[in-house]
């Protein structure tokens, strides 16, 4: 049974992430043939939570997981640990008595409840009595109603989080509001302003992007330019001793690590610098689901029949978030950048390879299954490859670059 798993981001007001919630799917179709949906969902969580490791993916912070009416009757949340899991009611669950006395359980037991979706219904008292967090459709008029609706029942306790915040100006319009947690992909949308300059970007960079772009590149001009900024050199020695790289023996010298990665893994090590040094202004999460994306797109490329040099993919992913880091259209910063052409295009939206699995990913992301398996299907990639490279990707950029 294939296992498709991905989280998206919770904020707080500060725009940091507090808690991710889990999308799973455990069939390519909509109902699993031969297993009973509830058995398949065990044995999803049974999979996240101890075969791949829940802190991989949410990297200590609360998950947020959606359960059937059958599996809170079941004590299924009992299975794991309070500390690490929030249970998520759906609005297509009835409220029936045994719901009710199975969150009462689950509430003594220590669990975040999470009702999902509210729409204003005297019969939903008895769960928004004891939830600790209520979602809030932004862009549904009933559920927008659903704070006045409760303080007219006297119900004041809840924090409430408004999901599907598209844009900046939608979250700030909900932190107004005095929403206490945000959901959606606020972040990854641009804030376009018409006057907005390009941030500069280290000469350095700049001038390590060209290098190592050129047919030869030059090792001692790379270690003269790395060696001009202590941080650069830092960064790379940091880089070439990850454990992701296992050398034998340590890296102590900026000629020994270019000589030990090559071009291509100078190439994407200088990409992680520069996009760093255009992230201070956003929210942390921005440059982490970059990377991620990038080297998600990386590892499926293994998969795929191209001559197209893996790092292709790489950068393809990586720098698909470029307009929203700076706050402008793609097609009026590429030319900034040494980018290959093929690279480019893909980021522009023209079809190639490179755009596909882009495409695939950016569906991957968020949870629409519908869309992977179609993407999945067009380029001949094995949907089994989709977690596992996924969870790779997220331990990838947790390594590489976090403090």
């Amino acid at each position: 049974m294939d296992i498709f798993v991905a989280r998206q981001p919770i904020f707080n007001t500060q725009s940091q992430v507090v808690a991710y919630e889990l999308l799973f799917r455990n069939s390519e179709l909509n109902q699993a043939e031969y297993v009973d949906d509830n058995q398949a969902t065990k044995e999803v969580l049974v999979n996240v939570f101890l075969q791949m490791g829940i802190d991989t993916i949410t990297e200590g912070k609360k998950a947020f997981v959606n359960f059937s009416a059958s599996l809170l009757q079941q004590q299924v949340p009992q299975l794991l640990p309070p500390d690490v899991l929030a249970v998520e009611i759906l609005e297509t669950v009835s409220p029936t008595q045994e719901v009710i006395d199975a969150c009462v359980q689950l509430k003594k037991d220590g669990y975040w409840l999470v009702l999902d979706d509210f729409i204003p219904s005297p019969e939903w008292l008895p769960l928004a009595s004891m939830a600790d967090i209520i979602k809030v459709d932004f862009r549904d008029a009933k559920s927008l109603q659903t704070k006045s609706f409760l303080y007219r029942h006297g119900i004041y306790h809840p924090r409430f989080l408004a999901e599907k915040i598209e844009t900046k100006d939608e979250f700030l319009q909900a932190r107004t509001q005095g929403y206490t947690y945000f959901q959606g992909y606020f972040f990854s949308k641009p804030t376009v302003l018409s006057q907005k300059e390009i941030p500069i970007v280290s000469a350095h960079h700049l001038y390590l992007s060209r290098e190592l772009h050129a047919r030869i590149v030059n090792v001692h001009r790379f270690e003269a330019i790395v060696k001009r900024d202590m941080a650069l050199s830092y960064q790379l020695l940091k880089y070439a001793n990850s454990a992701f790289f296992g050398f034998h023996s340590p890296v102590h010298s900026i000629r020994h690590a270019a000589a030990l990665l090559g071009q291509r893994e100078l190439s994407k090590w200088i990409a992680l610098v520069t996009l760093r040094s255009l992230s201070s202004e956003q929210p942390p999460e921005l440059l982490h689901l970059a990377v991620i994306r990038g080297r998600h797109c990386e590892l499926l490329a293994e998969h795929l029949s191209t001559s197209m040099p893996p790092d292709y993919f790489f950068f393809t992913g990586l720098f698909s978030l470029l307009d929203a880091f700076l706050g402008r259209p793609l097609k009026n910063i590429l030319s900034y950048l040494p980018i290959p052409d093929d690279v480019c295009q893909a980021l522009l939206g023209h079809p190639n390879t490179l755009r596909q699995l882009l495409d695939l990913v950016i569906a991957y992301e968020k949870g629409d299954w519908p869309q992977v398996l179609q993407y999945s299907r067009q380029l001949q990639l094995p949907s089994s490859q989709l977690a596992p490279k996924y969870l790779s990707a997220i331990s990838w950029e947790k390594e590489f670059f976090r403090e």
